[in-house]
């Protein structure tokens, strides 16, 4: 692996993180009925994006300024914020689902 894939995951760790972390908050707040499901699930959403978009662009170019990596090709360039605004489009939908998991009562 690369310098510049290293930076890639690395940004990509941190989006998965953040998201990760945003999601259990909401998921508290719904439970603790301190936000309507509806709302959290719509911020969240909102905040996701913003996060992805974040880490592809600001993170992922800091990491390689901060290093000096070089970028080859520049594929890479292109592929960053890409990759992360699609890992959080996924964690959308995933998360979507968590902050209004209701269990199963039998």
């Amino acid at each position: 692996m690369d310098a510049a894939a290293a930076a890639l995951w690395s940004s990509a760790l941190i989006c998965v993180a953040a998201v990760g972390a945003l999601a259990a908050h909401y998921r508290f707040q719904v439970k603790r009925k301190a936000i309507a499901e509806g709302r959290a699930k719509a911020i969240y959403s909102w905040a996701c994006m913003a996060i992805g978009l974040f880490c592809g662009t600001v993170i992922f170019f800091g990491i390689m300024l901060l290093f000096n990596i070089p970028a080859g090709h520049g594929e890479v360039l292109i592929a960053a914020p890409i990759f992360n605004l699609m890992l959080s489009a996924i964690s959308v939908v995933i998360g979507r689902i968590v902050i209004g998991w209701m269990p199963m009562k039998w």
